[in-house]
């Protein structure tokens, strides 16, 4: 029955935030089959099923799987016309993501723009479910060296993710990426001021989101060294070093980065 299928589908969601990904897909599967066989193919729930076996190949590290699952939910929503117009902009969003990743930026870009003009077309320009396509335009803008318009997009980005209701771990990600843009564009005083707000926001993310504390941490105490206020530096620094200890071999360069601004700062404060 219908129910079944959503029962299956909600509990494959559950699964996916455990990390089971198999048992995720094998749930979704179950699920596509019933919603097929009562709804149809072309159908709102049908369609649906498809993103979000999408998002459990997505987990599995099937790419490939997740391209050819993207594409037939956005035929799909296509063929469902005004009635699949929300659905659409979110595969077109997930397809963009993709598409990034493997480097073909002006196709990401182009889908991007389709999204946006959808969900602005449903939703208005400050909905937050915008947030999300903006964020991502300002990584294909950074990635096509667009910088400025990245800014631009981080920072519209920002003040819609930075309201009431909305995912503090999400904001912080957004602070994350465009302070390490704006340092690109060597605008310091900009990149310390998104620092801080994600430092204060700490405090309430979850122990997953350390790894992006400890990181802010880190770039905040080198901005902090180049601009000479050595005794913030070294709280900042030495923090990042902290939450450094005993991480995999990947984060070797990071912590090599942080004692190499320790020792930076420590030379300051003795002058």
């Amino acid at each position: 029955s219908v129910p079944v299928a959503e029962s299956l589908n909600n509990l494959a969601g559950v699964c996916l935030d455990r990390g089971d990904t198999q048992l995720a897909a094998q749930l979704l599967e179950q699920a596509l089959t019933i919603r097929r066989e009562i709804l149809g193919e072309l159908h709102p729930l049908t369609v649906q099923l498809l993103s979000n076996l999408a998002a459990a190949a997505y987990r599995s590290g099937d790419m490939e799987r997740v391209g050819k699952l993207l594409a037939d939910a956005e035929r799909g929503y296509r063929g469902l016309n005004v009635a699949g117009e929300q659905g659409l902009a979110q595969v077109l969003l997930n397809r963009a993501i993709l598409l990034r990743s493997n480097g073909s930026v002006d196709t990401a870009a182009e889908l991007l723009t389709e999204a946006q003009q959808l969900l602005t077309k449903r939703l208005g320009e400050g909905h937050p479910r915008i947030a999300a396509l903006l964020t991502e335009l300002a990584r294909i803008e950074a990635a096509r060296g667009r910088l400025q318009l990245a800014r631009e997009a981080w920072q519209r980005a920002i003040v819609m993710l930075d309201q009431p209701g909305m995912s503090d771990g999400v904001l912080a990600r957004a602070l994350f990426e465009s302070a390490l843009l704006l340092r690109r564009l060597d605008d310091g005083a900009a990149a310390e001021a998104n620092l801080v707000r994600l430092l204060e926001l700490a405090t309430a993310l979850s122990p997953a989101t350390a790894e992006l504390q400890t990181s802010a941490q880190l770039e905040y105490g080198e901005l902090l060294v180049a601009r000479g206020a050595a005794a913030e530096a070294v709280a900042s620094l030495e923090a990042a070093l902290r939450g450094l200890e005993g991480q995999l071999p990947r984060h070797a360069a990071l912590r090599a980065r942080a004692q190499e601004a320790l020792q930076r700062a420590n030379d300051l404060n003795k002058r």
